[in-house]
């Protein structure tokens, strides 16, 4: 970190939350002036406890996974519905006072329905929640068999659910 001329420091991984020196990390990131933000598919922030613990050692935001608000949809994304558990952590995001940016990846013909819902929930949610971003999911592992759903895609089928116009 000496040499680093960025003002952020993220925290990524596979899941950053397994490594038992991440708040050693971000406290240290946060010593030497750096901004600090954790991608994390929020499993862990499930527990309030942990959660705080962010707090104290200084995480500023977190960058979470938020493709569905339906467990068996996310039973087949991430292997397991996690619903509870995400809406669970953004509430201790909340309570904590760490602000949470969603990050939904779009997959054809499982959540691609979904993005009016999404949106509702952030409205919902609007004292935690900062942004949503909508990614096409690429064409890739166990999501290659439904095609891409790409960026034009996503404006197309968010102008339909939700009634915004490009």
């Amino acid at each position: 970190l000496m040499n680093y001329n960025g003002e952020i420091v993220y925290f990524s991984g596979g899941e950053p939350t397994i490594c038992k020196d991440l708040f050693s990390y971000i406290k240290l990131a946060k010593e030497r002036g750096f901004k600090t933000g954790l991608f994390t598919n929020g499993k862990k922030l499930f527990h309030k406890k942990y959660v705080k613990a962010l707090k104290e050692a200084g995480l500023d935001f977190v960058i979470m996974q938020f493709d569905t608000l339906k467990d068996n949809v996310g039973a087949y994304i991430y292997g397991e519905p996690l619903y509870s558990y995400k809406k669970n952590a953004l509430e201790n995001l909340e309570f904590y006072q760490i602000p949470a940016y969603l990050f939904v990846v779009l997959i054809k013909n499982y959540n691609t329905d979904e993005i009016k819902s999404l949106l509702d929930f952030v409205f919902e949610k609007n004292n935690c929640i900062k942004i949503i971003n909508f990614n096409p999911v690429w064409e890739t592992g166990r999501v290659a068999e439904h095609g891409g759903f790409t960026s034009s895609m996503i404006i197309d089928a968010l102008e339909k659910q939700s009634g915004i116009t490009r």
